[in-house]
C-alpha cells in the first residue's frame, strides 16, 4: 500500500485501524530494512524502492 501511494490514513481506513498504528508498522518495516528517518530523505520512497528492488538496504 505504501508503494502504491496510499497515506496512513487511507490504509488506517481500509484496515480500520487508527493512523497511529500504521505510522508504527511503518516505522517497524522501516528499521527492519535499516532505514532510519533522516530530514533529506522520504522514508516512503525508500520503503518503496526497498521493497520493489528486494533489496534489504537501500543507499541513497
Amino acid at each position: 500500500m505504501l508503494a502504491q501511494g496510499m497515506s496512513n490514513a487511507e490504509i488506517a481506513r481500509i484496515h480500520f485501524v487508527s493512523e497511529k498504528s500504521v505510522e508504527q508498522m511503518v516505522g517497524r518495516i522501516a528499521r527492519s530494512f535499516n532505514i532510519s528517518p533522516q530530514p533529506s530523505s522520504n522514508m516512503r520512497v525508500l520503503l518503496t524502492l526497498s521493497f520493489l528492488t528486494g533489496s534489504e538496504e537501500v543507499v541513497v
